[in-house]
């Protein structure tokens, strides 16, 4: 929100003929990059921790396949392994979406 009013109030700045102005409209759209890059790197930043997190939770279901350990107990289950673990994989990745 605070973007949109300053890139509004650049161009009347720079028409003003006074010299302040077009010093103030100058700072402005620099406030403006700053912000947004700043809105840049925070997007990104939370995009990693949710596929870090994705991939830490699919090696977990990994480890805990290949050890038939857990849900994939060969006693307990069944139905075939290696169908529930790409039906929980499948799910891990929707729900992180």
């Amino acid at each position: 929100m605070i973007q949109i009013i300053v890139l509004a109030l650049i161009p009347i700045l720079a028409s003003l003929p006074i010299p302040c102005f077009k010093l103030l409209a100058v700072i402005a759209s620099c406030l403006v990059l700053v912000l947004e890059a700043l809105l840049a790197v925070s997007n990104h930043k939370d995009k990693w921790r949710i596929y870090h997190a994705t991939s830490k939770e699919l090696a977990s279901e990994k480890f805990t396949f290949e050890t038939t350990s857990g849900i994939y107990n060969k006693e307990k289950l069944t139905e075939d392994r290696f169908a529930l673990l790409v039906d929980r994989c499948e799910n891990i990745i929707k729900n992180k979406e």
